[in-house]
């Protein structure tokens, strides 16, 4: 199964191929975030995580 992960408005979540949503983070901390994308790494092996990185990121360099 190949999984990847999306950021809407403040919700970073895994999705798989078909769109069907396997775990979930609320974006209120930058540490806290960037721990649980290094655990789905290693969980899920999504293949935008470079991405989703330089998203997540970017949404906390907006946030102040």
């Amino acid at each position: 199964m190949r999984y990847r992960i999306e950021i809407c408005q403040d919700l970073m979540h895994v999705l798989d191929e078909n769109g069907n949503g396997y775990d979930a983070h609320v974006l209120v901390d930058r540490q806290a975030a960037r721990d649980a994308m290094k655990m789905w790494a290693t969980r899920y092996r999504p293949n935008n995580l470079d991405d989703a990185r330089r998203e997540m990121e970017a949404y906390f360099d907006s946030a102040g």
